[in-house]
This record gives C-alpha cells, sequence and structure tokens, in this order.
C-alpha cells in the first residue's frame, strides 16, 4: 500500500473509474460532474492510496474562499469518497480523512464540508448541524410574470452578471469567473442535472435560480439563487412551467429573507431542513480569528472580555466575566456555532447566565449553502 498521496495525471482516468464504479453505476461521469474536484488542477488535492498498481481509494478535496456576513474564511469541502470494494474493511478512508484534514489545515482552511453523513465522519469528529428553510409552493398559488419579465437559461455571455448578482449574497462561497465556466458546462446542481435560469426585466439580468430538473413528479428545486428576490419570486411560476412541474421548492439562501417571507404569505409549506452532511471547525484559533470582525460588531467592548480557552487537551472553554462555559470537543463547538434542531445540534450542554447571554448574540450564525459548489 503507497498513500496518502496526491492523484498524478496519468492516473486521472483511473481515478474516475474507480469513482464511476462506486456513484455511476446506472451511467453517468463523475470527472465531468464535478470539474472542482477532478480538474487536472486539482489533482493535488484528490488524495488517493494505491494498492496492487492501482489507485483502490479516494477523497476529493475542493479548497475555496468564502464569506460569512463579511467575514472572510477558507473553506474546505470533501466528497467523492470512494474506496474499491475488494479493499474495504482496511481503514482507507479513514487515512485518506485525516489527511485530506492536514492538508486543508495547511491551505489555510478553518471550516470543513462534507458532502455525506457516514458513522466515519462523526467517528472522526464532525457533526450534523446547522439550519435551513425550504419552501414548496404549487404554481397556482404563484404570480403570473408581469409583462417585460422573462425566464432564460444562462449561459458563458452571463458569467460577469451572475458573478455580480452572486457577490450580492450576505453568505457564500467566493467562485470566480473560471469556476463559474466549469461549473455551467458540467450541469449539475448538487447533486442532480440542472439548470441555471436568469430572470429577465426589462431585458437587464436582474436575478437567477440554479435548478434541478424535476424527475419522477417533482417540483423543480431552486438549490441557489441570487439577486432581486422580489423579481425571483414573480418568476417561479414561469420556472415551474419552464419544467412543466407542479410547482417549486425552494431553499432559502442563509442571511436572506425576503424571497422567504413572500413564499410564507403566498402559502408555501415550509420546513426546516439540516445541512446535507457532516462539518467540523478544524482550526479553532483561525475560524475565531476570522469572524472576529463579526463577533465585535455583535458585542461591542465585551469582545475584550470574552476568552475562548483551548489550553486543555480536549476540551474547549469560553471565559466571560468569572464564569466558565466548557464544551467537550470540537463537534460541540461547531454545533453551537452553526446551531439547529439536529439531535447534535442540542446535545451541548447549557451555559451559564452571563456567558450563555454574550454567545446569544452572536451564534448561530448561518452556515454556508453548497448550491453550485457541491462536491
Amino acid at each position: 500500500m503507497t498513500g496518502p498521496r496526491a492523484c498524478a495525471p496519468s492516473e486521472l482516468p483511473q481515478l474516475a473509474r474507480l469513482a464511476d464504479a462506486v456513484f455511476r453505476s446506472k451511467g453517468g461521469s463523475m470527472q465531468a460532474e464535478y470539474p472542482l474536484v477532478f480538474g487536472e488542477e486539482n489533482l493535488n488535492f484528490c488524495r488517493v492510496i494505491e494498492e496492487d498498481g492501482r489507485i483502490v481509494s479516494h477523497v476529493g478535496v475542493s479548497i475555496r474562499d468564502a464569506s460569512l456576513l463579511g467575514c472572510s474564511l477558507r473553506v474546505a469541502s470533501i466528497g467523492a469518497v470512494c474506496t474499491d470494494a475488494a479493499y474495504r474493511g482496511r481503514g482507507y478512508a479513514s487515512l485518506l480523512m485525516e489527511d485530506a484534514r492536514t492538508l486543508a489545515l495547511g491551505e489555510g482552511a478553518s471550516l470543513m464540508l462534507i458532502s455525506g453523513g457516514r458513522g466515519l465522519y462523526h467517528r472522526l469528529g464532525y457533526v450534523n448541524v446547522g439550519s435551513f428553510r425550504s419552501f414548496t409552493a404549487r404554481a397556482e398559488i404563484l404570480p403570473v410574470p408581469a409583462e417585460g419579465l422573462r425566464v432564460e437559461p444562462c449561459g458563458a455571455a452571463q458569467i460577469p452578471g451572475l458573478i455580480a448578482l452572486h457577490q450580492r449574497l450576505p453568505v457564500r462561497f467566493v467562485r470566480p469567473a473560471d469556476d463559474w465556466e466549469k461549473l455551467l458546462a458540467a450541469g449539475m446542481i448538487m447533486n442532480q442535472r440542472g439548470d441555471c435560469l436568469g430572470v429577465w426585466e426589462e431585458g437587464r439580468l436582474v436575478a437567477y435560480a440554479a435548478v434541478q430538473r424535476p424527475r419522477d413528479g417533482a417540483p423543480a428545486r431552486v438549490r441557489e439563487y441570487a439577486g432581486s428576490e422580489t423579481a425571483l419570486f414573480a418568476a417561479l411560476g414561469a420556472v415551474a412551467r419552464y419544467y412543466e412541474a407542479f410547482g417549486v421548492e425552494v431553499v432559502a439562501m442563509p442571511g436572506t429573507e425576503d424571497l422567504a417571507r413572500l413564499l410564507r404569505n403566498a402559502g408555501a409549506e415550509e420546513k426546516e431542513l439540516a445541512f446535507t452532511g457532516t462539518l467540523g471547525i478544524l482550526d479553532v484559533d483561525g475560524f475565531f480569528a476570522c469572524i472576529h470582525p463579526y463577533v465585535r460588531e455583535c458585542l461591542g467592548a465585551p469582545t475584550d472580555a470574552l476568552f475562548l480557552d483551548l489550553r486543555q487537551t480536549n476540551s474547549i472553554s469560553f471565559e466571560y466575566a468569572g464564569e466558565r462555559y466548557a464544551l467537550a470537543n470540537r463537534g460541540q463547538l461547531t454545533a453551537l456555532v452553526f446551531g439547529g434542531s439536529t439531535e447534535e445540534a442540542r446535545s451541548i450542554p447549557e451555559a451559564p447566565p452571563g456567558v450563555g447571554e454574550i454567545l446569544k448574540r452572536i451564534f448561530p450564525m448561518p452556515l454556508l449553502w453548497y448550491g453550485y459548489n457541491y462536491v
């Protein structure tokens, strides 16, 4: 056995065959569908183990900058975790996940998102937390688009406009133009084929929606959007008709309010969603350094009196005004920061009243939603 190591360019076809055998047994190409992982420029972040002269296990890492309520941080996204059936049970995925963590820390990532909820990830300390809102609306409750508003697919020519709209989101991955080119060409919205539909108002691109194509009578699922939420709401009926779907399902982008309010007022069915996978704060000091501007804005002067203690080997604690609030591990810290209603999010201990009131002014923070950056 050799590795963990980077995938060599000459091994990419072999790696693609392994990923397809595990994830695309009914057809499709992981390499074509997920260019942020399997692009040749990312091969150093395709971590592999070789045995018997071939690649038998893989963990894909995509590292991107992100913006969280005005704070900049680096995020490592993990996907395409797979092992040849004949080589399972040997701990290769665990080795690769630890290798990926080391690599991500070396690249300055302070947060890791994993597009899966396997027991392996929980054993390594990652948790299923976070909270998002989903709205399902039948076409008959959606508005008829006004004259001058149209919905059409976006392509490469619209990338500058899409970037300008996407940059307005308060919680987002930073997505450069070359990423947009690859993602639009791949035609995947998270884990399903889809389209980027632009909303034009009087000839001007004012919003877009990344929509999963409906299957088996499902609604058209909007899995990312940006721009004018009022215009997008007015266009949702046209989105449903574009796919001849009975309606739409919209995940509200974190940090936004208008589209959720409009759908709620229209009578859409609302439910809470947890993050579609597991996650963890990798570098506690680094993460809190990144969000320090947000914390100071929320707290003002008490920021200087809130002390984060990492001196303990296993526990993490906050100290404020003589009170100490101890968390058992990084998983509990991740649950505190991003909240939610999952069992893991509810399992953190109750804080003493003083430090608890201070922490409630900061947390939970909205969590990044994958959208096009799903791997």
